[in-house]
């Protein structure tokens, strides 16, 4: 096959070329004579997306979030290749980027702003409620910004994937240490905050299945791991990435190296897993991958369920997704002989998608939120997350029933009613 044209690839967006670098003017590649080389891109700023995605064929629970290969990325990110594939764009829109963090300053004005800056802040009071934030999508966000918009301190950034080779990236195309999302995590933590990294996705490759041994892999995680210093990371693992023993086995071993190495250096890594889930709890190949993680020694911190893309059947939203989370805390306590009922609710995470799902008829609403808060709450669950905070907001031009936007819900809701409604759960009792 030919390799696609770059121009092609990235029509619609902005970009800074190195030859701009001075003067730090943009250009809009829609209509551009001439070619583009990859090379001479300094930024790309993507455009105000909106794919359509559906369900992962033979999985609607995958609960994937962009289009397959969709590599669109943050307008201050330091680029390693280009993006893959092409998807409806229009006209970029810097504003779009912007918008989130201004509407929650005004939505959410009235929730706790920053706390005492300390390089290494103790957040286990308030990381109750960790959102999702895109870090390859809809350019680099200013966490610390958010945290004081909402009272949320801790966020999951999302997602670290192969690049070349076995090589981490966000997003499969931004450097694993890139400068400007260094800088954002430092300026969350001087404000009190911290995050947790999540590893995979829906969207191949995994680290896991570009690695092709334990050495490696655990190499290409620990290389996040120490250079943004995390206490906590998280392993999303759908799709094909689900259905292959030998990674799943593969990044399992890693994983408890890199906790044997925390202990050694005096320190905790604490580990989430990210698995999908229906109404019965996780599929059988969560299980599996719970069952290998025990016999490999890993220390389970939390089950993090995918609450999303269900597909047909009878039930809300947040009926369905409590019913998974009564399911796995069973299941938590059959892997984990001994473990009480407040321990496995501790160790039990629920993440839906918020707005309208990639399976268009599965729709999240405010209700539905509350809902979840108000069970989380009795149950004592160890923590509520939503994907994601970026689409924290209503599109222009009104609701889109029938079709996925990245950057906004797609219902009719007020910026911010998401975490305003979850950050209730962070103060609850």
């Amino acid at each position: 096959m030919d390799e696609p044209d770059f121009n092609e690839l990235t029509r619609g967006h902005v970009v800074v070329t190195a030859e701009d670098a001075g003067g730090e003017s943009m250009r809009e590649l829609t209509g551009l004579r001439g070619r583009l080389e990859p090379g001479r891109v300094r930024r790309l700023v993507p455009p105000f997306a909106e794919p359509s995605v559906g369900a992962v064929s033979g999985n609607p629970k995958v609960g994937n979030r962009r289009r397959p290969g969709a590599r669109q990325g943050p307008g201050d990110a330091a680029v390693v290749g280009p993006p893959t594939t092409t998807g409806r764009t229009r006209t970029a829109r810097r504003a779009g980027q912007l918008l989130l963090a201004a509407v929650l300053v005004a939505a959410v004005s009235g929730c706790a702003g920053g706390g005492n800056p300390r390089p290494r802040p103790s957040l286990e009071a308030t990381d109750r409620v960790a959102p999702y934030v895109d870090m390859a999508f809809t350019g680099t966000p200013d966490l610390a910004g958010l945290a004081a918009a909402s009272g949320v301190r801790l966020f999951n950034l999302a997602f670290v994937t192969a690049g070349q080779g076995c090589e981490p990236t966000w997003g499969g195309w931004i450097r694993y240490d890139d400068p400007t999302i260094a800088a954002r995590i430092r300026e969350l933590r001087r404000a009190g905050g911290d995050v947790r990294v999540s590893f995979g996705g829906v969207h191949p490759p995994d680290l896991a299945e570009a690695c092709t041994g334990v050495t490696a892999l655990e190499a290409a995680y620990r290389k996040v791991v120490d250079t943004f210093g995390l206490l906590r990371v998280d392993f999303d693992v759908e799709g094909q990435a689900l259905d292959d023993p030998p990674s799943i086995q593969r990044r399992n071993e890693a994983i408890h190296l890199l906790q044997v190495s925390a202990k050694r250096r005096g320190t905790t890594l604490r580990v989430s897993y990210s698995l999908p889930a229906g109404p019965a709890g996780l599929t059988g190949d969560g299980e599996m991958l719970l069952r290998d993680a025990r016999a490999r020694g890993v220390a389970v911190d939390a089950v993090n369920l995918l609450a999303m893309n269900y597909g047909p059947g009878p039930g809300g939203m947040a009926d369905r997704a409590t019913a998974a989370a009564q399911s796995t805390k069973t299941l938590i306590q059959e892997i984990w002989p001994g473990t009480s009922d407040a321990q496995a609710w501790r160790m039990v995470a629920i993440t839906p998608m918020i707005g309208v799902n990639n399976v268009v008829a599965d729709t999240f609403r405010p209700d539905d939120a509350i809902r979840l808060a108000q069970f989380a709450q009795a149950r004592r669950v160890g923590w509520l997350s939503f994907w994601s905070i970026n689409r924290d907001q209503p599109c222009p031009g009104g609701a889109l029933p029938d079709r996925v936007s990245s950057t906004c819900s797609g219902i009719n809701q007020r910026p911010g009613d998401f975490i305003k409604i979850f950050v209730r759960y962070l103060r609850g009792p």
